[in-house]
């Protein structure tokens, strides 16, 4: 499955934002062993 990351998915990960980062850290645990392809 190809998805799009939009920018604030990743500003919540990185920046770590309480209500977010969570649910952002689970996509990219689902990148990284290429369940996902992002574009």
């Amino acid at each position: 499955m190809r998805v799009l990351i939009d920018t604030n998915v990743v500003l919540d990960f990185l920046l770590e934002r309480e209500l977010f980062v969570e649910s952002a850290a689970r996509l990219f645990r689902q990148i990284s062993p290429n369940e996902l392809n992002t574009i």
